[in-house]
């Protein structure tokens, strides 16, 4: 038991992340100082609760705390920039449904875009992800 927006942007585990709106689950292993997920590694210091991150691990994502670009962001400090590709997409009214697959791995990531964030299958991207959104779940 939480608050509504507790639950959505931290739950706790995987049926509650699932149960309250659409995620992205990705599974990592820390290794070192950066937790490594399936072609891309985020340094552990960038994650909200980076310090107490160990072995195995599975995170939410949620689609609208991923953000696409055309051309590489500037470089902000605490967000992880990956390049990628667009698989799919369905406009839905008030937003863009899109599924893309980072460049080095087989991950597929659901992306929720503004009307106005138009991107074509099979464009090139750049997925900009805020690690202090996504949520460590057992």
């Amino acid at each position: 038991m939480d608050e509504p927006r507790a639950l959505y942007a931290r739950p706790r585990t995987r049926f509650v992340a699932g149960f309250i709106g659409r995620t992205n689950f990705l599974e990592a292993e820390v290794r070192g100082d950066d937790v490594a997920f399936d072609g891309f590694a985020i340094p552990r210091a960038r994650f909200a609760e980076g310090t107490a991150l160990a072995g195995r691990l599975t995170f939410s994502l949620r689609p609208q705390s991923i953000h696409l670009h055309r051309q590489p962001p500037p470089a902000a400090e605490r967000a992880a920039l990956l390049p990628g590709r667009v698989v799919q997409r369905a406009y839905l009214g008030e937003h863009w449904d899109y599924a893309v697959r980072p460049k080095d791995g087989a991950l597929l990531l659901r992306v929720t875009a503004r009307p106005h964030e138009v991107f074509e299958v099979d464009e090139s991207v750049w997925l900009e992800i805020d690690p202090r959104q996504m949520a460590s779940i057992s």
